[in-house]
């Protein structure tokens, strides 16, 4: 299962940074500078039917991408890298080495379905409405937006191929934003903003390039959207 101590370092990704489930799983420390402040969307972890567990790239040449994170990330990175170092520790002989940034007690990788229900529990023990893992990820493009980001920089951020796609998956919830009070809008806000705080300064955005020099396109990457058609446990489309 995934445990507290992967839910409290996971949960700061995906709102500050805007990562998916997949993205976030299969974050290795090597794709994570914290004295440079930058971390590298470069593999993801899917539980695929007939295969298990997968490892691959980004579901596409958008996706992969490199990330500035604010200082509240590397801080929160940092303390999950200490605890995740004690469990070492306890796990004596157990531990399996796998350079994941998120596992297991025992270093193993977390199911993405276990995820899911740990933050479920979260969430009903925090008493708030119930949202699913991935609409962290929406929280992170909403509040970007709210902040005054480019729609632009947002969909570099959020790995999107489109536009469209960063806009859509952000209208539900302004809209009816947009239509309350004042007031009532800035009580909202108080409450939120620590998690703004995540997001005020993550706007950097770095795209790999391939060996001739040049940003990849989509006809470079033929893995694009490599499992999606047989994840077992699929994530939502944006």
């Amino acid at each position: 299962m995934a445990g507290q101590t992967t839910i409290a370092g996971a949960r700061s990704c995906p709102l500050a940074l805007g990562l998916r489930r997949g993205e976030l799983l299969g974050l290795r420390w090597s794709d994570v500078d914290l004295n440079a402040g930058q971390l590298r969307v470069w593999q993801t972890l899917q539980r695929v039917r007939g295969d298990g567990v997968v490892f691959g790239p980004p579901k596409s040449c958008r996706s992969r991408r490199v990330l500035t994170m604010p200082a509240v990330v590397i801080q929160a990175l940092k303390r999950h890298r200490s605890r995740q170092k004690h469990e070492r520790s306890l796990a004596d002989g157990h531990w399996q080495e796998t350079g994941l940034v998120f596992t297991t007690a025992t270093g193993r990788h977390v199911e993405p379905r276990n995820l899911n229900t740990a933050f479920s529990r979260l969430i009903v023990r925090a008493g708030v409405r119930s949202i699913r893992f991935h609409d962290l990820r929406h929280t992170c493009a909403t509040l970007l937006l709210g902040a005054g980001v480019s729609p632009r920089v947002v969909m570099d951020i959020l790995g999107h191929s489109q536009i469209a796609v960063t806009m859509t998956s952000t209208g539900t919830s302004c809209r009816p934003c947009s239509k309350r009070p004042q007031d009532t809008w800035t009580r909202r806000s108080l409450s939120l903003r620590r998690v703004m705080a995540l997001t005020s300064d993550t706007v950097a955005v770095t795209r790999p390039e391939t060996t001739s020099g040049h940003p990849p396109t989509r006809g470079e990457c033929p893995d694009d959207c490599w499992c999606a058609a047989r994840d077992s446990n699929p994530e939502p489309a944006d």
